[in-house]
């Protein structure tokens, strides 16, 4: 069901509970379980786009590091408004 957005912006005002928008906006209100739903939604892509640029060694530290930085980033208010995947 969709709920309301708090955040003003280019947000969109309605967003559904489990698109990653609304995840994203659990995260800021410090839901960590939406943290772990939005890791777990994108860890396999972002694992082997990660590996095609680093190596498979590497691949998982890279993804790591990389959702740390950007949790931290939302939790902070910062951060994207969406979850975005590389388009190459």
């Amino acid at each position: 069901m969709p709920r309301r957005s708090e955040k003003e912006g280019p947000v969109a005002d309605v967003v559904p509970e489990n698109s990653d928008a609304g995840l994203i906006e659990e995260i800021r209100r410090g839901q960590m379980e939406a943290a772990a739903e939005l890791f777990a939604r994108h860890h396999g892509s972002a694992t082997r786009f990660a590996a095609g640029l680093a190596g498979p060694s590497d691949a998982e530290d890279l993804v790591s590091e990389a959702f740390v930085r950007t949790l931290a980033q939302l939790r902070e208010g910062g951060g994207p408004d969406v979850a975005s995947a590389p388009t190459c």
